[in-house]
């Protein structure tokens, strides 16, 4: 049967293959990397330092691994790489600084850079290997799943799905066999797909006739009665069920429905994370912002120097902004407007009805009068948010998060406030890598109120991966 491909991630099994096997073999490559160390020629006192501080090293990259979910059977690739070079990062940066604290004699510097790198290269090809050969036992993919909803849902998640499978990196992944969703006359576009279309009634019929085990229900972001009685008839006809809402990102998906708890998994939950794991976030976040401002003071430079040329005002503009416990802050942006911006917006938008609509709708105009040309080129790749670098430094942000509001926005939120405020304000988000400003003001809301309730350092990672791409590309930026 026809259909379209996305990425998964590797089931694997118990065993050599599990992950206990993957620790068991990190560990490996670390005794290696400690051994080498100790063969190095030197005074004892510097060796012994070195390697006290390599022990460090290790263990904490081990132990940030476990927290990013290294060790578990689902891993996508897209949060596995970025897990592994932020772990072993952060790692060695607090072996290294623990030997130079135990003695000045400790040449840290040139060596730990040098076996950090060899032990991520090895960390990366024991991964490459554990999936290449667990792949091969254990079980063939892709896996065919059936798509359940109301049409509008159901359209959405098949969207995502399809549109991730553009990014796969591996062989792997999921088919799509079939949508099954009531109101199709509201979809004219679904009889041209590749793949099977019809009523939910059908469902049952069409899974028992092609042995599919796998169901994956698209919810809205509000649950009727319709939704429910699917979800409840849906997990007696499949195996694995996974209930799963429009907004999330495809990866997200792909990860659970290849879990291995039995019968039905749910997406949606209340994250609320222990407070040694928030505690770690805050060091994640004071550790990239100052590696990220170091390595972009140059350009801050430059960029300052051009906003002074080329127009008059202040370089940095300051908006007072809504953050964690409903504290508010002021955030700071380069300035990529003219210093007369609300005289020439309150007169474009008396002039141009679709331009106050725009802005009514979404706070944001695709072509703003009030931006010079330099913000322009800032803002197309959102260098213009920089300056934000400090507020993470200051407390007031965190490297990824919900993007911050003004509190004019507070109402628009709704009951989803609530979720917002639980959290620190991010320089990239889960929005910011899914269309930004392409997308509705309502998908904002539900993009920030997702990743609050699901939050994981793992999720963290994949969007840092990802805003990379979104930077570059430029795509819903203006």
């Amino acid at each position: 049967m026809k259909g379209r491909s996305v990425t998964a991630p590797r089931r694997l099994g118990g065993g050599l293959y599990g992950g206990w096997g993957l620790a068991v073999s990190d560990l490996a490559v670390g005794g290696l990397a400690i051994a080498l160390t100790s063969q190095l020629p030197g005074n004892a006192k510097s060796i012994r330092s070195e390697l006290l501080g390599e022990l460090a090293a290790i263990a904490i990259s081990l132990g940030l691994l476990g927290l990013f979910g290294s060790y578990q059977r689902a891993v996508v690739w897209s949060r596995e790489v970025p897990a592994l070079l932020a772990a072993t990062v952060i790692g060695f940066s607090a072996g290294k600084a623990l030997a130079g604290m135990i003695t000045a004699e400790s040449r840290a510097g040139a060596l730990f850079s040098a076996v950090w790198f060899l032990t991520f290269v090895s960390l990366l090809v024991v991964r490459l290997l554990r999936y290449r050969f667990a792949s091969e036992r254990f079980q063939q993919l892709p896996l065919r799943v059936v798509i359940l909803g109301l049409t509008e849902s159901a359209k959405g998640l098949y969207s995502a799905l399809t549109n991730h499978s553009r990014d796969r990196l591996d062989n792997g992944g999921l088919r799509i066999a079939a949508i099954f969703a009531d109101g199709l006359k509201e979809w004219p576009e679904a009889t041209s797909l590749d793949v099977v279309v019809s009523e939910t009634q059908w469902t049952k019929s069409f899974v028992e006739c092609c042995g599919i085990q796998f169901g994956i229900v698209a919810i809205p972001s509000t649950c009727d009665a319709k939704t429910v009685e699917l979800v409840d008839k849906s997990s007696r006809i499949f195996k694995h069920l996974l209930v799963a809402p429009q907004i999330a990102p495809a990866e997200v998906a792909a990860t659970l429905v290849m879990g291995d708890r039995p019968n039905l998994e749910i997406l949606v939950g209340d994250c609320v994370a222990p407070r040694g794991v928030n505690v770690l976030k805050r060091v994640v976040d004071l550790t990239g912002a100052l590696a990220l401002g170091v390595l972009a003071l140059p350009f801050v430079l430059l960029v300052a120097l051009a906003i002074r040329l080329t127009s008059k005002g202040p370089i940095l503009y300051k908006q007072l902004r809504v953050g964690k416990g409903n504290r508010a802050f002021f955030a700071l942006k380069f300035r990529t407007m003219f210093v007369d911006s609300r005289e020439r917006l309150t007169h474009y938008l008396e002039k141009d009805p679709l331009l106050r609509a725009e802005w009514e709708s979404v706070h944001k105009l695709k072509d703003d009068p009030r931006v010079t040309s330099i913000g322009r080129l800032l803002r197309r790749f959102s260098l213009d948010e920089l300056p934000q670098i400090w507020n993470v430094v200051e407390g007031d942000m965190s490297l990824v998060g919900p993007r911050p509001i003004v509190v004019s926005e507070i109402q628009k939120y709704g009951l989803d406030y609530a979720a917002y405020e639980r959290v620190r304000p991010g320089l990239t988000g889960l929005w910011q890598v899914s269309g930004r400003n392409d997308t509705t003001y309502q998908q904002r809301v539900d993009y920030d109120s997702y990743y609050v309730r699901n939050w994981s350092l793992g999720l963290d990672a994949w969007i840092m991966a990802k805003t990379f791409r979104a930077v570059i590309s430029g795509v819903g930026a203006y």
